[in-house]
């Protein structure tokens, strides 16, 4: 509790509230404290005064006493208030100095003139109680009536006092005015230096109070910022430490090998994530240069390119292809990305880089480029294959007539049907290049490749004594749409190879399975992923090393020697499998045999079952429209049409054909087409007629068609695909088949 607060209380607890009104200054409450004591003084003066004069019949004297202690009583017992009080002073003044006067002019009480000295004390009195001014003005109005009465005493009835006497007292009274006067005007001097001393000090304190406060915020601030400064180091250093440590996961975790060379060229270190892809420890290469870990083919390419690094004062490695060995001797293929430093002499000091194991990207360029010479090969064999089916088409037609018009005893018969054996053995070497070039698939139908396969080895096994083959086929095996003839050409490929791997006889191992091919390896064939059905076929023969593992799939590769094989059996079921959406993969190794995997797509539409009980020779009725750009294919077809019963209508090339069909359509029944032709191909003419007749039946007829053709047409509405060169039975059996179809309706 402060002191102002003690006094407050204090003054509360006084008996009189006079001086505690509100609004009150110190010396106001000073001045009011002495009139309160003052007043308890003079009352009972005033009171005993007043009986005395009372009693010596001085009745003015007395009732002015009487009157003025009354008063005086009468302010203490009054509230007050900061105006009143002043009023009450005043009122004090004036009744003291009216008594004084009296006083005065009686000569005192009872002839006693040294009561006059009374009227000294008027001065302090007034001065005191009402200030300067109204102090002088009270004290000089009571001097002015006390002067008046001296100098008229016969006016006034002034008490005769000696001449000495008036002097001394207007002297001592101007005396103790002057005196009253100039001590006041110190005081309130003093009192106003006071003041304004305690007003500086004051503002002052509030200025201190000020800088305190502005001290005490910028302190706050200092301290804010300390703490914020500490927290902000604290987490500098933590996310300096944290990014230490992710550094340091990141180097050591990544997949790439991060390496640093020293001045001699060794390896000063490598992270262990990377030195782990290639089998290595860190204190298996400390030490090591590159010579001891390149592959030796590679290593005078390599310190060639680093000469010339160092002689020209390069200091960039960007893309340095190379091959290493890892810790089992396997060749890896490496991309070096690395900075070079030296030291102010030039010369060579350390090495920092990246290392990235890019032998996935090399198998798959090699993959590229094989599949590229594949599609060159490919392309070249399918214009063999589509001019050499032309021309055995020709001779097979000419045979077909022979031996459609010759008598049944007629000798050159069995010549005919030699010719005929001929014109097939060449066509299985067609369809060998039309496997080769990719372009066999012509009728995709849904299949069950557990039947194909087993009808596959059943046919081969009859003349194969000597092999044992087992067979592990997944029963409710998912169906796949396959070109069922070139489906067979490639498991008979298959088995013709692993037999051909074990000329002493062994055992070939089938298997089928659904599976489901992830993104990883569908990418690495590329394939999309999904459900595969996989077909293996695996043998115990002699197995192959890596490098004829390379080639097997290259047109004409053969181990066989001379005379032994075409070089195109692998070839042509890769190529068919391929243009099926499928994929084949091979393990081998010297003395412990060989597997082929094929992967083909699986459909979602039913197996279709096989229909193989057609007599060899058909005949029929109708108007057939035969198309072809091949003269004497037109020219065979026709007769042979003709013998079969049919009424033939023949147009030279595409456009013709369009014409010929617009005119006739209302009395064509099949339209006998061929796809590749100058002018106009197939597809194109096979939408036309289309349009003029949804209804149209049409057969389509190719030596070879690139890119599915013939696969996309037949999704189009086409009936059926026949493969040139056909025999007059193939196409008397097709013509019947969609016959029958129409028909039927």
């Amino acid at each position: 509790m402060n002191k102002r607060t003690t006094n407050q209380l204090k003054y509360k607890r006084f008996p009189f509230r006079l001086f505690n009104a509100p609004g009150l200054d110190m010396e106001e409450r000073f001045r009011r404290r002495f009139f309160v004591y003052f007043s308890l003084t003079a009352i009972p003066a005033l009171l005993g005064f007043g009986l005395s004069q009372l009693i010596h019949k001085q009745y003015l004297f007395g009732v002015l006493d009487a009157i003025l202690a009354l008063f005086l009583v009468f302010s203490l017992i009054t509230e007050a208030s900061s105006k009143r009080g002043r009023v009450l002073f005043r009122v004090t003044a004036a009744f003291a100095g009216t008594i004084f006067l009296l006083w005065t002019n009686a000569g005192g009480t009872e002839g006693q003139p040294s009561i006059v000295m009374w009227a000294f004390v008027y001065p302090l009195l007034t001065f005191f109680l009402l200030g300067k001014r109204e102090g002088l003005a009270w004290t000089l109005t009571l001097l002015s009536g006390c002067v008046f009465m001296f100098q008229f005493p016969q006016v006034f009835g002034t008490f005769p006092y000696v001449g000495e006497f008036k002097i001394r007292f207007v002297a001592v009274m101007l005396m103790i005015t002057i005196g009253t006067y100039l001590f006041e005007k110190t005081r309130l001097w003093y009192r106003d230096g006071m003041r304004a001393e305690a007003l500086q000090l004051e503002e002052e304190k509030e200025k201190l109070a000020q800088e305190m406060k502005e001290r005490n915020l910028v302190e706050a601030k200092l301290a804010k910022a300390r703490d914020d400064l500490e927290i902000r180091v604290k987490e500098r250093t933590q996310a300096l430490a944290e990014s230490e440590e992710s550094y340091r996961l990141l180097v050591e975790n990544a997949q790439d090998l991060i390496f640093s060379m020293d001045r001699e060229g060794k390896l000063a270190w490598a992270n262990e994530y990377g030195l782990s892809m290639f089998g290595y420890t860190m204190e298996e290469v400390l030490g090591k240069t590159w010579n001891d870990l390149i592959v030796p083919e590679d290593l005078p390419r390599i310190v060639d390119t680093y000469r010339r690094i160092f002689s020209h004062g390069e200091t960039q490695v960007s893309g340095l292809e190379f091959r290493c060995l890892d810790s089992q001797g396997n060749p890896v293929w490496l991309s070096i990305n690395a900075r070079i430093f030296y030291d102010k002499d030039g010369i060579f000091e350390r090495e920092y880089g990246v290392a990235r194991n890019i032998t996935r990207r090399k198998n798959l360029e090699a993959k590229l480029q094989h599949a590229q010479k594949m599609e060159a090969m490919g392309t070249l064999a399918g214009g063999i294959a589509h001019d050499f089916n032309n021309i055995l088409m020709g001779i097979q037609g000419r045979v077909s007539i022979m031996m459609l018009k010759a008598p049944k005893d007629d000798p050159n018969l069995e010549h005919l049907k030699t010719i005929t054996q001929l014109v097939h053995s060449s066509s299985g070497l067609t369809k060998q290049l039309l496997g080769l070039a990719r372009g066999g698939k012509y009728d995709p139908t849904p299949t069950n490749l557990n039947t194909l396969v087993l009808r596959v080895a059943e046919m081969f096994g009859r003349t194969r004594k000597e092999l044992v083959i087992k067979g592990d086929l997944q029963k409710g095996l998912s169906a796949v749409e396959v070109d069922r003839g070139q489906m067979e050409q490639v498991f008979l490929n298959l088995f013709v190879n692993a037999w051909q791997a074990m000329p002493s006889g062994g055992t070939i191992s089938m298997k089928t399975e659904d599976m489901l091919l992830d993104q990883t390896l569908a990418l690495a064939n590329g394939v999309r992923p999904g459900k595969y059905v996989k077909v293996t076929v695996a043998d115990t023969g002699e197995g192959m090393d890596e490098e004829t593992r390379k080639r097997v799939f290259d047109p004409f590769f053969s181990t066989k020697g001379m005379g032994r094989g075409t070089g195109l059996g692998l070839s042509s079921a890769y190529g068919i499998i391929k243009n099926h959406g499928g994929f084949v993969t091979i393990w081998s190794e010297p003395g412990k045999g060989s597997s082929f995997s094929v992967f083909l797509p699986v459909s979602r539409k039913d197996v279709r079952p096989e229909n193989r009980g057609m007599s060899p020779l058909v005949r029929g009725e109708g108007t057939i429209l035969l198309v072809d750009d091949e003269k004497d294919i037109v020219n065979t077809g026709t007769e042979i049409l003709q013998s079969l019963g049919y009424q033939v209508l023949v147009a030279h090339g595409g456009k013709n054909a369009v014409e010929v069909y617009e005119t006739n359509y209302q009395k064509i029944d099949l339209v006998i087409l061929d796809i590749v032709m100058p002018d106009m191909n197939g597809n194109i003419v096979f939408e036309k007629i289309k349009h003029t007749n949804p209804e149209v039946k049409v057969l389509i007829s190719s030596g070879y068609t690139s890119d599915g053709k013939a696969a996309d047409i037949i999704k189009k509405g086409a009936n059926g695909f026949i493969q040139k060169p056909f025999t007059a039975e193939d196409l008397s059996q097709k013509i019947a088949e969609i016959m029958e179809i129409r028909f039927s309706r």
